[in-house]
């Protein structure tokens, strides 16, 4: 690894002058390589054959919003003319990474992160339009997000974001490259980092997973699922989540890929103050800055096997400061600015630089085919034919994803998946649109609590427990039997039996039956008189 004078660091001490200086002689010795015609070695009688370009990996940590500043470390190196042959990547470092490594230009990258409503991406949002009626009901009254699956022993959800919305985002940008299945066929070959929970063997939080194949959404995904924030990624009988927990700066990936030189993008981040006031999303921020921080002596060490080291300052920002872009981007250029003598050893003349984009653009995608048919993947054959229904629309013409999204949010609205995701598949020679769902952990049979305290009158004080039990699927696809009981102030128990006429139609029949104690207050002016309970 090669730093510049006055450069500062996190985490284990800066290497003795004796091994910078080690590290600078073998970095500047691959460099010279470059420049010495393979005809020196040959015979004058020989023709002279060019020696083939050494290959140069980029490697991108992982770190939420601060990855952000990547943009500009990629904007850098195209403007100086640097080629990048392989790029590997952890979190925010993967997607950033994986969108550059699918050919989208840095001002493409800029302008989908300017365009994405973050806000909808981190807390998973459906807006109240995309919900179907009866779970608009259940927010009327039970407001809170919380719910408790009870069909086989309570359970919590596996992660406050279920991960729909960021994988929207990830099944969009990767739709053109649904059907590839190797990453080294990407215009510059890819790896991102992942950890399975599952086949643990030695190490205490998980086994490390090199995604190198596969459906590149779900690999995106997996890489940037954050412990107990998003839902794991569930494949078969691996459950992968976030790879910053084991290797959040993969060096090691980058140089197993065939890398000669390896440039990686540190983010240097703040530590937090002990004085601090927290709320409780702070308290889950810091949770996961701890999960990253916890392999952070890691990625330093990893850090030093690099041949140049570009740093970036993101100290004044946190992991959801999404907003705040433009000012990450530009911390991610003034990074490799700072290392611009020895970036520029590697710029290509502009009939090099020319012939390399070639190259890279030509294995580029483009647009998606028109799909013929839809697959949908759930395991439950009648909620399948309710996708496939729903979706039959989009078969014969060209795929737009600004219609299609809606749709699925709008599926998701039902209460039944915790996700559905998209793509393109291939059956018999021709193109479907294929739509994978999962369901909800607790789709089956949830629970709502709920609290009531009204202190406006503080002679009479309400308190009330409550909950709303929710089955599915009783007596038909569609169909619930719902029962809320209140304690306290109110008390009372109200069951009710729901069935569409057909599976999530807009026509239904509902039986109702219901008992309930409300308080009724009586006064005088200001003055309490008597309270009574109105029993219905």
């Amino acid at each position: 690894m090669l730093t510049t004078e006055g450069e500062k660091m996190t985490g284990p001490r800066n290497l003795p002058l004796r091994e910078i200086a080690f590290q600078a002689s073998k970095f500047l010795f691959k460099v010279a390589l470059l420049a010495i015609p393979f005809s020196s070695f040959a015979q004058d009688t020989q023709a002279s054959i060019p020696r083939p370009r050494r290959k140069i990996a980029l490697v991108l940590e992982g770190g939420g919003a601060l990855g952000l500043a990547h943009i500009g470390v990629i904007e850098w190196l195209e403007e100086n003319h640097i080629p990048v042959d392989y790029i590997a990547g952890t979190s925010m470092g993967g997607l950033v990474g994986g969108m550059y490594a699918m050919g989208y230009s840095p001002k493409e990258i800029h302008d989908t992160v300017a365009a994405t409503d973050w806000d909808v991406i981190l807390y998973d949002r459906l807006r109240y339009r995309d919900l179907d009626f009866r779970r608009r009901e259940d927010l009327r009254t039970h407001p809170n997000t919380l719910e408790f699956g009870i069909l086989s022993g309570v359970h919590l959800p596996e992660g406050l974001n279920s991960g729909h919305q960021v994988g929207l985002l990830l099944d969009r940008l990767a739709l053109p490259y649904s059907t590839l299945r190797n990453f080294d066929d990407l215009p510059i070959p890819f790896r991102c980092v992942g950890v399975d929970l599952v086949s643990r063997k030695e190490q205490m939080f998980g086994q490390e997973h090199i995604y190198k194949d596969g459906q590149l959404s779900t690999a995106l995904r997996a890489t940037m699922s954050v412990p107990g924030i998003f839902s794991p990624v569930r494949d078969e009988e691996k459950v992968y989540v976030d790879g910053g927990v084991l290797n959040n700066l993969p060096v090691d990936v980058a140089q197993q890929m065939g890398a000669d030189i390896v440039i990686a993008v540190h983010l240097q981040s703040r530590t937090l103050g002990s004085q601090e006031s927290l709320s409780v999303i702070d308290v889950l921020k810091h949770s996961a800055e701890v999960v990253i921080s916890a392999n952070e002596a890691r990625s330093l060490e990893k850090l030093q096997k690099a041949d140049i080291a570009v740093i970036a300052d993101v100290s004044k920002f946190t992991l959801t400061d999404y907003n705040k872009y433009r000012e990450l981007i530009a911390q991610g250029r003034s990074a490799a600015e700072s290392k611009a003598n020895l970036l520029k050893l590697l710029s290509l003349t502009p009939e090099e630089w020319k012939d390399y984009t070639l190259q890279r653009d030509a294995r580029k995608r483009q647009a998606a085919d028109i799909p013929q048919f839809v697959a949908a993947s759930v395991g439950d054959s009648d909620l399948e034919a309710q996708i496939r229904h729903d979706l039959a629309k989009y078969v014969g013409r060209p795929l737009k994803t600004s219609k299609l999204e809606p749709d699925l949010n709008r599926l998701v609205g039902t209460g039944r998946f915790g996700r559905l995701g998209y793509g393109l598949t291939e059956q018999k020679g021709s193109i479907g649109l294929a739509i994978d769902a999962t369901e909800k952990t607790n789709a089956l049979a949830i629970i709502k609590p709920v609290i009531e305290i009204d202190g406006g009158d503080y002679r009479t004080p309400i308190f009330t427990l409550g909950t709303r039990v929710t089955a599915f699927d009783i007596g038909g696809v569609g169909a619930e039997w719902r029962s809320d009981l209140l304690l306290g102030s109110h008390y009372g128990l109200t069951s009710e039996y729901y069935r569409p006429v057909r599976a999530f139609s807009r026509f239904f029949i509902s039986l109702q039956a219901r008992v309930e104690s409300t308080p009724f207050n009586i006064y005088a002016g200001n003055s309490h008189l008597a309270q009574y309970q109105l029993v219905n």
